[in-house]
């Protein structure tokens, strides 16, 4: 399975204290699908203000774990305005930003909290 994920920055910050590390990983493993299933939320029931809201909050966790191929959809909706209907472009790039997240925590939970 190739990385979708760079822990650069959370070494730097962690230094050698690789449990802290190690524990903070846990919280995103299980706190980033919950603000994925958010956002879907939003975008289903076309709630655009929310959306952004939940966006702007995973974006921490998905710099923190050094995943940079699906910006694209927190560019979208950064721009998209909290009033406007959410587009069919947004919805579409989710999919992919979604699939990307969730392949990078599956990569991180194999790479950290595996009994092999």
């Amino acid at each position: 399975m190739e990385k979708h994920y760079n822990l650069e920055f959370l070494n730097d910050y962690y230094g050698d204290d690789r449990e802290a590390m190690v524990e903070i990983l846990r919280l995103y493993l299980q706190e980033t699908p919950k603000d994925l299933n958010n956002i879907k939320t939003a975008l289903h029931t076309n709630n655009a203000a929310a959306a952004k809201a939940a966006t702007h909050k995973i974006k921490t966790n998905v710099a923190m774990l050094g995943m940079h191929d699906p910006v694209e959809f927190m560019h979208e909706m950064h721009l998209h305005s909290a009033q406007a209907d959410v587009s069919e472009k947004v919805k579409k790039l989710f999919v992919d930003f979604e699939a990307a997240i969730l392949e990078g925590l599956a990569v991180i939970k194999r790479d950290f909290f595996s009994e092999s």
